[in-house]
């Protein structure tokens, strides 16, 4: 934009004498079609690597049932995501929370979440329980401190909603952060 103001001020004060017009015009334009191109190859590039998988947050989703089984249809229905949902976690062991929900296996509870991101790579934690069940989710968190994972609290199935601002997306799925 300062560039552009510029290259307005001296056009139109004629004030460009020390600089060719036509140099500053063509600088510009030649700048600006470098600067596209690179951002298109960029962005190919990091499409391609998400399909290939180099780019992927491997995801644990704590919480089965019905809103597990929503958050993980949500995440496996968008188009070039870079989540991977590795497995299913939750410390109910009743019809709550049937063995396998929306094609993935339940895993385990809590601590085996601790164990199962110990051993192998998890980059991220979701969080599938309603807000309302705080208790539940405090002492959970409790237990996933000393995990360097980033751990956030799915918004996709509540009925309170906060301002846009308060949300970051995973794709089209808001959700709430609570520990980087």
């Amino acid at each position: 934009m300062v560039f552009l103001i510029a290259i307005g001020v001296s056009f139109f004060a004629k004030a460009g004498d020390q600089f060719s017009r036509v140099w500053l015009g063509s600088f510009y334009v030649i700048g600006l079609v470098t600067l596209l191109a690179f951002r298109r190859g960029l962005f190919i590039v990091v499409r391609r690597w998400t399909r290939q998988g180099r780019l992927t947050r491997r995801t644990a989703i704590v919480g089965g049932g019905p809103l597990g089984e929503a958050l993980a249809c949500a995440l496996a229905s968008q188009r070039d995501s870079d989540v991977r949902v590795v497995g299913l976690f939750d410390d109910r062991g009743d019809d709550r929370s049937p063995s396998a929900v929306a094609g993935l296996r339940k895993l385990g509870n809590v601590d085996d979440l601790i164990e199962f991101a110990r051993r192998t790579r998890v980059d991220l934690v979701l969080f599938s329980l309603p807000i309302s069940a705080e208790g539940r989710i405090l002492q959970m968190l409790k237990k996933l401190w000393v995990l360097p994972v980033d751990i956030r609290l799915s918004a996709h199935s509540n009925k309170l909603h906060f301002r846009p601002r308060s949300y970051s997306y995973l794709g089209n799925v808001p959700v709430l952060d609570v520990l980087d």
